[in-house]
């Protein structure tokens, strides 16, 4: 009760163009990835199955959970990882069609993106753990 209420008065508190600086912050935290996650080795396989290698990716701050951000913005985290997606498919398209692009471009939206999304959702199971 007193959690729901504390988010209650926190975010009616925000001022209106919080959303733009928090969109900005996550797409900075995006941006600031390892290379090695950004531009995974390219495998030697011609194959269409690539293994994505999951790393654990801590989000910008553990109190964006805390303080009940990510699920209230969610729809801006969304924004963010989509417009990533966006960028690589439209990278790996600009290279051609002769040959396959898709297997490349999963496998980049898996090391990046989802690591991303999923380490800042590892907040959120700090916070129903209690810590």
């Amino acid at each position: 009760m007193y959690t729901t209420l504390f988010h209650s008065l926190l975010h009616s508190s925000l001022p209106p163009i919080f959303p733009d600086f928090l969109k900005d912050l996550f797409t900075a935290s995006l941006a600031t990835l390892p290379e090695y996650l950004l531009e995974p080795a390219k495998p030697d396989t011609t194959l269409g199955d690539i293994p994505v290698v999951y790393h654990k990716v801590p989000p910008p701050s553990i109190h964006l959970t805390r303080l009940g951000i990510l699920p209230r913005y969610a729809t801006t985290l969304s924004r963010v990882a989509f417009d990533e997606i966006e960028r690589i498919a439209k990278e790996e398209a600009a290279k051609g069609w002769e040959t396959r692009r898709l297997t490349r471009a999963r496998q980049r939206v898996g090391e990046s993106v989802a690591n991303w999304l999923s380490g800042m959702f590892d907040g959120e199971s700090l916070k129903k753990e209690g810590t």
